[in-house]
């Protein structure tokens, strides 16, 4: 199954199954931005991510390469009522129509899923106006894993080797902190997340001057 099917056909359970994983993660994406902020989040999924950081900056696209992830989104965001929020269609690796654009970019739980991350951070700096702040968090399945966490992990590896799932890249949280340094950007903070889950890089970075 192809990377960009196996989204598609996950769009509608995915709140469900992910969503609690994701509430350590937003409030210390939300906590980094401003009022006067225009956001630009990669691989947005359902806006899970794009709600929350919504009521705290001006403005947010959210692009994902899914289309039935983008229908999610939209469908969620006339329910909420939210018009600070866009969705389009987008791939992360392609971003030349953004250069310089956002003061903000969030690039959440995608690194370790996209084909080339390195050129994912890449593209996603070019997108910041001079200044602009990377609000990176991705798992670490490089790290050690806690015993459920490694359960899953070789349940994933199993169904990748099946060809029913795409390869997942078994970052480490330093070879994380090393490709946001590769990508032209200086770390401000940095932390592990740890806990009953797979271990959570969470990395605020700044366009380099």
């Amino acid at each position: 199954m192809s990377s960009k099917n196996l989204w598609d056909s996950i769009s509608s359970s995915y709140d469900k199954k992910f969503g609690p994983e994701y509430e350590r993660i937003i409030k210390r994406i939300t906590r980094e931005l401003r009022p006067e902020d225009e956001v630009l989040e990669v691989a947005c999924g359902t806006g899970l991510v794009c709600f929350p950081a919504a009521e705290r900056c001006r403005s947010i696209l959210g692009i994902d390469f899914s289309e039935r992830m983008i229908e999610v989104a939209r469908e969620k965001q006339v329910k909420a009522k939210v018009d600070n929020v866009e969705f389009a269609t987008g791939d992360a690796m392609e971003l030349s129509r953004f250069r310089s654009r956002f003061d903000a970019v969030i690039l959440c739980n995608m690194l370790h899923v996209v084909p080339d991350p390195a050129r994912a951070l890449e593209e996603a700096a070019l997108s910041l106006k001079p200044g602009g702040r990377a609000l990176i968090a991705t798992y670490c399945h490089g790290e050690k894993l806690k015993p459920r966490a490694a359960v899953f992990s070789l349940g994933m590896r199993f169904l990748h080797a099946l060809g029913l799932i795409p390869s997942m890249h078994r970052l480490s949280y330093a070879q994380t902190i090393k490709l946001v340094t590769g990508a032209g950007l200086r770390v401000i903070k940095a932390q592990l997340i740890t806990g009953e889950g797979f271990p959570c890089a969470f990395i605020v970075a700044q366009v380099r001057d």
